[in-house]
């Protein structure tokens, strides 16, 4: 498997036969650098691609892997003929790639949106996301999608996961299945969810936990870790409120690069760390 620094990019090229080349480009996105760099993924051959979106007769494919070292890593790859095996080139800021690391099945750092800054036909992004949560399952997903210039939007072009990296697991997770007083329930991903494959938004709780520092902070909807394809998603450098449990105020948000970024202060139910008003609903996308 590869290791990725924290934050880095990776992106590939490829040109009839596959090679390495040196560092190309750094580019900033928000306050995080980003190099990329011309490698195509050596875990590709064992954790398998994931096929997902077509548009105007190219296809999308995804992989989640996750190392020894915690390390998540999301890849996008462009192809043409209907598979995952011919790769075709994607002008730049056409392959959307995020990458969410999860502890015990709750959501704990993620990597992106961010999008290629040059033609390619394979983009990446991870690191070690969440740090050290100590001793559990580890896992990962590539959640992507792709620049459609007919709708001007970025749509969802499917999701992979990685196989879950036990680290000396304890029994039990640090969050179970909950239901709220209106019927919604809350809770982890179930960790055998993390097999390879896409997950399953008709299987996963209506929330999703987000844990941080070893304590569970709040809840991120199940159609921000597994929106439907096809479906509109928010843009590179986009943030996912955080809800608290009575999913009645928003206590935070996943911030690319950062995690968990909580609002300070307090009294601030359902409002923006930017003080706008925010309506809250449970209403679910990827349902």
């Amino acid at each position: 498997m590869l290791s990725f620094r924290k934050s880095m990019i990776r992106v590939a090229t490829i040109c009839g036969r596959r090679r390495l080349s040196a560092l190309l480009a750094t580019a900033v996105l928000g306050s995080t650098t980003l190099a990329l760099v011309a490698q195509t993924p050596a875990s590709a051959a064992t954790s398998g691609w994931i096929a997902g979106a077509s548009n105007a007769g190219v296809f999308y494919c995804n992989e989640a892997t996750i190392n020894t070292s915690r390390d998540a890593d999301g890849y996008i790859q462009s192809n043409s003929g209907g598979s995952c095996s011919s790769p075709v080139n994607s002008p730049a800021g056409y392959l959307d790639v995020q990458t969410i690391e999860f502890f015990n099945g709750s959501e704990c750092g993620v990597a992106g949106p961010a999008v290629n800054d040059s033609t390619a036909s394979l983009f990446g992004l991870g690191g070690a996301l969440c740090g050290d949560q100590g001793y559990g399952n580890y896992s990962a997903e590539a959640a992507n999608a792709y620049w459609n210039a007919s709708y001007q939007a970025y749509l969802d072009a499917g999701s992979a996961t990685s196989p879950y990296q036990t680290d000396n697991v304890v029994s039990g997770d640090v969050a179970s299945v909950q239901t709220t007083p209106s019927g919604e329930t809350e809770g982890p991903i179930p960790v055998s969810d993390f097999n390879g494959g896409p997950l399953n938004a008709s299987s996963l709780p209506d929330y999703i936990s987000v844990e941080s520092g070893g304590e569970i902070v709040g809840y991120v909807t199940r159609g921000s870790v597994a929106p439907a394809v096809g479906q509109a998603v928010p843009g590179p450098g986009s943030s996912v409120p955080v809800m608290n449990a009575a999913l009645t105020a928003i206590v935070g948000h996943m911030v690319p690069g950062k995690g968990f970024v909580p609002i300070t202060g307090t009294g601030l139910p359902a409002t923006e760390s930017n003080g706008n008003s925010v309506t809250v609903t449970t209403t679910q996308s990827g349902s």
